[in-house]
């Protein structure tokens, strides 16, 4: 009986050390690091504000335009993001917080004495008719070039 038990205690303990392994490793393979950077472009001109939004897996992720046109949009999971690109004015009012999708980088409320003009064409990713971009995991460079 003694070995009985000390078969199934052994069994119980390596299954749950295999089990503590495979969710270590697959956290690893989360979205938390996982970057897209790039620099936007309008017709050669660095965008110096406004937001760019990618969609992916049903979500949406922010990253705002810094003065010299780069941006960073973080936390993305692996697959392929649709892209859109938001100046800081657009029909329909300001962006603001409390309109700002949730998840992503930060609300896009930052103002610029001469904003560069993005197209609204540009605005939604499913329809802007930019190039998605193929995020993996680390950091996945992608620059986009507008034109009005």
């Amino acid at each position: 009986m003694a070995g009985f038990l000390s078969s199934r205690v052994h069994s119980l303990l390596t299954g749950l050390v295999i089990l503590s392994t495979v969710a270590l490793v697959g956290c690893g393979s989360g979205a938390k690091g996982t970057l897209v950077e790039g620099k936007v472009t309008v017709d050669g001109q660095p965008a110096n504000s406004g937001t760019v939004t990618l969609a992916i897996a049903g979500q949406t992720f922010n990253g705002e335009i810094q003065p010299d046109g780069t941006y960073k949009v973080p936390g993305l999971p692996a697959g392929t993001a649709q892209v859109g690109v938001m100046g800081p004015m657009n029909p329909g009012g300001a962006l603001t917080p409390d309109l700002a999708p949730k998840t992503g980088g930060p609300s896009p409320t930052k103002t610029v004495d001469k904003p560069v003009p993005i197209p609204e064409k540009y605005a939604k990713p499913e329809a802007s008719g930019l190039p998605p971009v193929q995020v993996k995991g680390g950091t996945t460079t992608h620059n986009i070039a507008l034109s009005k």
